[in-house]
């Protein structure tokens, strides 16, 4: 995400120059809006800062979800043990059902992952155009 943010605002002023930075604030400035100017200018700089960002905690999130997934389920005979080390039977089965669960969960854990490969892909290059071309 950091790259991003970082090519987000190298190519803008690579393209545009100094406009990059004129043009963030859809309005021209007066100094009888300068108050709404300056807001609007907080809310643009903090616009350019959170979309990466919303990128980052966006894979995160996919990844941490699915991570989780699978370590309950192939944690099940363990829980088991844990809790009544006499139920070796339940265990064994949970344990076993739990695994197959998991290969389950984890093939559809690497289609997400290709999916959110291919959406930080897409968002990243709207953004980055974005900052070349600005809206008119």
């Amino acid at each position: 995400a950091l790259v991003i943010l970082l090519m987000m605002l190298g190519y803008g002023m690579k393209a545009q120059g100094a406009k990059f930075w004129i043009t963030l604030v859809p309005i021209h400035f007066t100094w009888a809006l300068s108050p709404i100017w300056l807001l609007l200018l907080l809310i643009e700089l903090l616009g350019l800062v959170i979309k990466p960002f919303a990128l980052a905690v966006r894979l995160f999130a996919n990844m941490f979800a699915g991570h989780t997934v699978l370590l309950v389920f192939l944690s099940l005979g363990y829980v088991i043990v844990a809790q009544a080390p006499a139920s070796t039977g339940l265990a064994t089965g949970l344990g076993i059902t739990g695994f197959v669960l998991a290969v389950g969960f984890h093939a559809m854990e690497i289609l997400v992952a290709f999916i959110q490969a291919y959406v930080f892909t897409m968002l990243s290059a709207m953004f980055i155009g974005a900052s070349i071309h600005p809206e008119h």
